[in-house]
């Protein structure tokens, strides 16, 4: 086996390869360790999901450690007849090139009973795997590593002292940790000065080092496409754009009426993104996507706190679409019901779980789903009937507040709408241009 990870090329997990390099010094030394009396862990088991680099961090922890190295594959066992006698003959060849590293990967697979429940087994694949460890569990320099992406179906009796002692949870990485990401798979390819790495890493919330690897990836195909040998902030926008939705754009002739509804509605979104959160914004687009026929979307750094004023400014961008139309005059389109039950949504996450209008108005919930619910005595028909009386009134201030900044910025609106209607597409740069035009023009 050849393994080409090593810690110093992989981006990010900065605590992560802190503990892992501690574990395979402590390999290396072991007997060091043993003459003071103290002796190595058996075992550790990495965790957590797909993506997350799992396994180029166990590749790095082997090279590290300067061990032999004897693998047990999930794909090699054909059958429940031949599991313990394979399990078997891997413990006795790991036990005898000690120092030596045992590696499983897809461990929930292998031993995983409680997920293979449905099938007809009489095989016991933990008892098989336990009692190896046992007989094994004396030997010196013999180390356990496994891999497992959920531990669930993993017997609890494998993962306790004297066995897979230490359990490494591998998440999602953080934001600082997705910059090292994005910028380590930037380092090989030519992008232009334009390009923000900063936001990069806001954009890719919730993806995995893999996932960051595909998008970089899919940008730069989509700018050699484009006839370019160097990724811009345009293609970032259009494979984030492409990422939102999953799906085609299938063009659909509208009337250059129905053209300037949408515009406008969309518009109103992005101009009281930009008003109150102007570097959020990340794209506005009347490109028609199934039901979807316009778009606005926005990213927050994950370091800012969840706040009451941040959410008021999310519901307030979410009734701009449909304030814009009012103040437009000329046609309400029928598509803002998505918009309001988002915005109904964050006033009862403020109103029912955070007290925000008074305590009278909290409801402690005993189901998680559901603030009310059903077939529970836990509120009483007149507390409940107060409480929708309270969030409708905080709906129409916020919509009338809404309104009211848009009537005094709607040449912001028209601007944007303008663009929309010649562009179909706008990135943030060019929204953030659109609002710096905007700015400069009220203050001639």
């Amino acid at each position: 086996m050849e393994f080409t990870h090593t810690f110093d090329n992989i981006a990010g997990y900065k605590e992560e390869k802190k503990i892992l390099k501690n574990y395979s010094s402590l390999i290396k030394r072991s007997k060091e360790l043993k003459s003071l009396g103290g002796k190595l862990q058996k075992g550790l088991m990495m965790i957590g999901p797909n993506g997350t680099g799992k396994t180029i961090l166990a590749e790095a922890f082997i090279k590290a450690s300067d061990s032999n190295i004897v693998e047990i594959n999930y794909n090699d066992v054909n059958s429940d007849g031949d599991f313990g006698d394979y399990i078997k003959k891997k413990f006795l060849e790991a036990s005898k090139l000690t120092p030596c590293i045992l590696y499983i990967d897809e461990f929930d697979k292998l031993v995983g009973n409680k997920l293979n429940f449905f099938l007809e087994s009489d095989v016991d694949r933990s008892r098989i795997f336990r009692n190896e460890m046992n007989k094994y569990n004396n030997v010196d320099g013999l180390f356990i590593l496994v891999i497992a992406n959920e531990e669930y179906g993993i017997d609890e009796s494998l993962v306790r002292v004297g066995r897979l002692d230490r359990v490494l949870e591998i998440n999602l990485p953080n934001e600082d940790e997705r910059k090292e990401i994005v910028e380590y798979y930037l380092s090989n390819k030519k992008y232009e000065k334009n390009v923000d790495i900063d936001n990069l890493a806001i954009l890719t919330n919730g993806f995995s080092g893999a996932d960051i690897e595909a998008f970089i990836n899919d940008a730069l195909i989509n700018a050699f496409v484009d006839g370019r040998k160097e990724i811009s902030q345009k293609d970032i926008s259009a494979v984030y754009y492409d990422r939102v939705f999953k799906n085609v754009n299938k063009e659909e002739k509208k009337s250059d009426d129905a053209l300037r509804l949408i515009a406008n509605h969309e518009s109103g979104h992005a101009a009281v993104n930009l008003l109150l959160k102007p570097n959020t914004i990340e794209l506005a687009s009347i490109l028609t996507r199934n039901e979807v026929q316009g778009f606005v979307s926005s990213a927050k750094s994950s370091k800012e706190a969840a706040t009451y004023s941040e959410t008021i400014k999310q519901i307030k961008i979410l009734l701009g679409g449909k304030a814009a139309e009012e103040i437009n005059g000329k046609d309400l389109l029928m598509g803002s019901n998505y918009d309001f039950k988002k915005c109904l949504a964050l006033i009862q996450k403020l109103v029912r779980e955070n007290g925000y209008l008074g305590l009278d108005y909290l409801h402690l919930r005993r189901c998680p789903e559901d603030a009310f619910p059903s077939g529970t005595a836990d509120i009483s028909e007149r507390k409940r009937s107060l409480i929708e009386i309270e969030e409708n009134k905080l709906l129409n201030k916020l919509y009338l507040e809404t309104k009211n900044l848009l009537e005094s910025n709607f040449g912001l609106v028209n601007l944007i709408s303008e663009a929309l209607i010649k562009h179909k597409v706008l990135n943030k740069a060019e929204l953030l241009e659109i609002y710096k035009k905007y700015q400069s023009l009220i203050n001639q």
